[in-house]
């Protein structure tokens, strides 16, 4: 039999609150604090503050919720913790309700937490949001099955996003080794401005107030928003209706382009693309760059020289009303000119890594498309079936 009651009822729920400013120290004194999810780690929080006044406190075992700004995101307290403002301690109460089984229900409430959120300078939630949640309970044995499932799941995906990260840390490494560091230029190459490897160009302004949600009869616009570290997100697209523009050759993606974020918060992550896949009838926004190499060859190696501390160092951002960094500083960015047996050796390599990066990826949004799949089962349907997992 299944229970459906508010998280209040089967869950201790402390929301976090800001210790006396003069507590803080940075030496460990005290109580390490969690001020919100710039303290988060990829499990367990990394705190960089310490109170020798903490009034909320999470014990170990406690799931740490954020609260406020990126609502939802989640921590597990290996000790002792004071919770700052931005996070909320949540305890499953002993007997009846299973702390894991808990966290993977709030991670599938998320989004209907961060549409509750208030606030002008960023969303929050208030207590009552988070106990008002309701949970579909059954008995404890059967919750620690689900969680042992939905456990297993997350896993498999978290080692998925492990070896996509090895290989790239795998590229940068080969780069490294065959051309050196493009900041230093320890081997002396001869450079030449990225207009000469490339021909760059920025994006149509096309008008935000025409955008549309559905692709019939429209194209889609590739906007900063769409550009992630390594390859193109296009689970928030926007289309544009094809009656509202004409000759929009020159703005469409092609395979081998690489694509650039030009604005913040975009370009102070660093995020940009190579070797786009998967495109159809993709154009350019304003604000965003197209890179396209004048030779094949080049695309791999032009894509780890931007990706580089090097650029960072060059392109500085302009602080305008829109801060941004301008296409006459990526046309003059200077490149190592390179012989072509090393281009064409590091572009094999790049290309078998990246096509294991690709299966990766393909194989990730199957485990993601799951894990949705099995939350379904565990938290709306009622259970999970074992034959399914």
């Amino acid at each position: 039999m299944r229970l459906v009651a508010r998280l209040a009822e089967v869950a201790k729920v402390q929301m976090g609150n800001a210790p006396p400013g003069s507590s803080y120290n940075e030496l460990g004194l005290g109580m390490p604090m969690i001020a919100g999810a710039g303290d988060y780690g990829a499990e367990t929080p990394e705190p960089k503050k310490w109170t020798i006044a903490p009034s909320r406190v999470a014990k170990k075992g406690d799931l740490i919720v954020c609260v406020r700004a990126t609502i939802g995101d989640l921590n597990w307290a290996d000790k002792d913790y004071c919770l700052g403002r931005g996070v909320a301690g949540i305890r499953a109460v002993e007997g009846v309700s299973d702390i894991r089984y808990l966290a993977h229900f709030i991670r599938s409430q998320r989004n209907e937490l961060i549409k509750l959120g208030t606030g002008s300078t960023f969303l929050a939630i208030r207590r009552d949001d988070l106990e008002g949640l309701s949970v579909s309970l059954p008995p404890l044995e059967e919750q620690k099955r689900i969680a042992a499932i939905l456990d297993k799941a997350d896993a498999i995906r978290k080692k998925r996003q492990q070896a996509i990260e090895l290989a790239d840390q795998f590229l940068k490494s080969v780069f490294l080794d065959m051309f050196g560091d493009p900041v230093t230029n320890p081997l002396d190459w001869p450079v030449k401005p990225l207009s000469d490897f490339a021909n760059v160009i920025t994006g149509y302004p096309f008008r935000s107030g025409h955008y549309v949600d559905d692709e019939e009869g429209a194209v889609r616009l590739c906007r900063g928003a769409n550009v992630l570290t390594g390859y193109l997100d296009w689970s928030d697209a926007k289309f544009y209706p094809i009656t509202k523009v004409s000759g929009l050759e020159d703005y469409e993606i092609h395979e081998s382009d690489i694509v650039l974020a030009m604005d913040r918060p975009w370009i102070s992550s660093g995020l940009k693309i190579s070797y786009c896949h998967g495109l159809k009838n993709s154009y350019l926004v304003q604000r965003v760059a197209r890179i396209r190499p004048v030779a094949p060859i080049l695309g791999e190696y032009l894509y780890h020289f931007i990706d580089s501390d090097a650029f960072t160092l060059h392109c500085k951002p302009t602080e305008t009303t829109v801060p941004h960094i301008s296409p006459t500083e990526i046309k003059s960015f200077e490149m190592f000119d390179v012989p072509k047996n090393l281009l064409q050796k590091f572009s094999a390599i790049s290309k078998a890594t990246n096509q294991y990066k690709r299966k990766l990826r393909i194989s990730e949004k199957m485990g993601l498309s799951l894990a949705a799949s099995l939350s379904q089962s565990a938290f709306i349907d009622g259970s999970i079936d074992l034959a399914s997992a």
